[in-house]
């Protein structure tokens, strides 16, 4: 993420266009937000336009406007215009933005007169271009720079942080105060996440609002993240890990965290319902093992 923070940096200072790519709930449109807050046109408008909410005539008309109404693209000049899931245009309002951006490009030379375009999509566009579902031009005059947000599965060490950060939001929105165990921290480290930041900010935020505990820690942490199947949810698959593999894991965040929180086996016993001798069994497979090894 900090070479995904360089690129951002270079390309707020640039007047060219530009596609935030990656999979869904990343945060593109965040960092699109962020790239406009530290560009040169910080201080003009900044405007969001999700090209899935609406029809083919309809964002015609909202883009580019009517003999009556001018479109976001006129009323946006000098300021910054993020076209969300660009790849969900209808062919026909393709053409007509390269034709704007074709226009643009031979009468303003991209100064800052007229509008900036930013654009994000979570969509293969060269797949798309192959299937006849966008337009090739069009690609290469969005695409003058091009930042790829990796998934969050690819960058665990930014989970720790956003959690900290997710947690610490809900608490203030809501008036509580929760903190999540090293367990449970832990736990969400490992997670594979396939929504990303997205799906880590919802689960941080239910966890904070509906566990009793200023203690947030694995036993309240959803099925899912720890890979396990939840039959009303669909299936989740941790990759590269067998079932067994998968309750071993799971087992092991009960016992450690309960461990760390409660200090023996009798209150680990009480805290997981256990009996004390099976806690005891438990400590000696996940705890005294390791520290042995």
């Amino acid at each position: 993420m900090q070479i995904v923070k360089q690129q951002i940096h270079r390309a707020a200072k640039l007047e060219t266009t530009c596609i935030l790519c990656g999979e869904p709930g990343v945060g593109k449109t965040f960092l699109a937000r962020y790239l406009y807050s530290i560009s040169l046109r910080s201080n003009q408008s900044f405007a969001v336009f999700n090209c899935a909410s609406m029809s083919g005539d309809s964002s015609s008309n909202e883009l580019f406007g009517s003999e009556t109404y001018p479109g976001l693209l006129y009323k946006m000049k000098s300021g910054t215009l993020l076209l969300k899931n660009v790849s969900e245009l209808p062919l026909n309002v393709q053409w007509s933005l390269l034709k704007y951006l074709e226009t643009e490009q031979v009468t303003s030379e991209w100064d800052n007169t007229s509008c900036r375009l930013l654009a994000t999509t979570d969509k293969d566009l060269k797949a798309l271009i192959k299937n006849g579902q966008f337009l090739e031009p069009l690609y290469y005059a969005l695409n003058v720079y091009e930042i790829y947000i990796p998934p969050l599965r690819k960058r665990r060490d930014d989970i720790r942080p956003l959690a900290d950060t997710f947690c610490t939001a809900a608490c203030t929105q809501y008036g509580l105060s929760k903190n999540l165990t090293e367990g449970a921290m832990k736990a969400l480290e490992n997670a594979e996440w396939p929504k990303n930041v997205r799906e880590l900010r919802h689960t941080i935020e239910r966890l904070v609002v509906t566990v009793d505990s200023p203690e947030i820690d694995t036993t309240s942490l959803p099925k899912n993240v720890f890979g396990i199947v939840d039959p009303e949810a669909g299936l989740v698959h941790a990759k590269g890990e067998s079932f067994d593999q998968r309750v071993y894991e799971y087992e092991s965040y009960l016992i450690r965290d309960a461990y760390q929180k409660y200090g023996s086996s009798r209150k680990v016993a009480e805290h997981l319902g256990l009996s004390q001798t099976r806690a005891s069994n438990l400590i000696r497979k996940y705890i005294e093992k390791d520290d042995k090894e």
